[in-house]
């Protein structure tokens, strides 16, 4: 028996009503009063046996139910410990990546400061200035799309269909992926509308930590009638895009070279595994 709160208040129902008969039974108005003396007097054997196997078949029920409400359990703890890990597993790359970036663009800058300080200082402080700018300005724009997941794969106008807004679409989706909790800001289409054209989604989510969960979750997408064309990305700059498309290109490569794999990208490395692996 699968555990959910139907079963549980069935249960209840039926416990009761085996109780009420009981009570009936004896004639008394409360479980309190049934003492040896009363079941003594107020039953008769039969209806003793009777009232027995339906307590011990209410009983061995609840056993079942029980059982399996632990091992809901167990199982929504080990789903919050993975998803945990793999946010604190994505936050860590996130940081090395920009300290790697700020690391590089800031070498950059004391190698061109050290080679040219003596050919022409004026001009050397603005490029410096311009490469701290630009460096700056690459960290915020990444920081700044780190809230954000795209949603591809939407036509245009499904999500304002039947007076839905792009709200209460991005809560269907959440429906869907079992991540109700999620909070964000807002959601809507990005780019210039042109015929033929479906422009993709941007959603901005609350908090940066849930973006991993979002994306985790997004392949159950794939197993519902409404979403199973729409499919869920990070929110990339240019520069990720390309790195990105460069990567894709070259898993596609491996696809065509060994269909005994099943190839994919995990934290801007192409990984596999054994297709017929168990």
């Amino acid at each position: 028996m699968d555990f959910s709160v139907t079963c549980l208040h069935a249960s209840e129902k039926l416990l009761n009503e085996e109780l009420s008969k009981l009570l009936k039974l004896t004639k008394v108005s409360s479980t309190s009063c049934l003492t040896d003396s009363v079941l003594d007097k107020g039953l008769k054997k039969i209806d003793l046996i009777m009232v027995v196997k339906s307590l011990v078949n209410v009983c061995e029920k609840n056993i079942e139910l029980c059982k399996s409400a632990a091992e809901k359990i167990d199982e929504l703890k080990d789903n919050t410990m993975n998803c945990q890990k793999k946010l604190l597993d994505a936050h860590k790359d996130q940081i090395n990546s920009v300290e790697k970036t700020v690391k590089t663009e800031l070498k950059s800058w004391c190698d061109v400061v050290k080679k040219n300080c003596n050919i022409n200082q004026t001009n050397q402080v603005n490029a410096t200035k311009k490469s701290v700018k630009e460096v700056m300005k690459k960290v915020n724009e990444e920081d700044r799309k780190a809230n954000n997941v795209m949603i591809y794969g939407v036509e245009e106008g499904a999500e304002n269909s039947k007076g839905i807004d792009h709200l209460n679409f991005t809560d269907q989706i959440l429906k869907e992926i079992d991540l109700l909790g999620i909070d964000y800001v807002d959601s809507y289409r990005i780019g210039k509308k042109e015929p033929g054209k479906t422009r993709p989604i941007r959603w901005e989510l609350k908090y940066r930590c849930d973006v991993q969960c979002v994306l985790f979750n997004a392949r159950k997408l794939k197993n519902t009638e409404k979403f199973s064309k729409v499919y869920l990305a990070p929110d990339r700059t240019k520069e990720q895009r390309i790195a990105h498309s460069k990567l894709v290109k070259q898993m596609k490569d491996k696809i065509a070279t060994d269909s005994t794999k099943h190839f994919y990208i995990r934290n801007k490395v192409i990984c596999s595994t054994d297709k017929n692996k168990n």
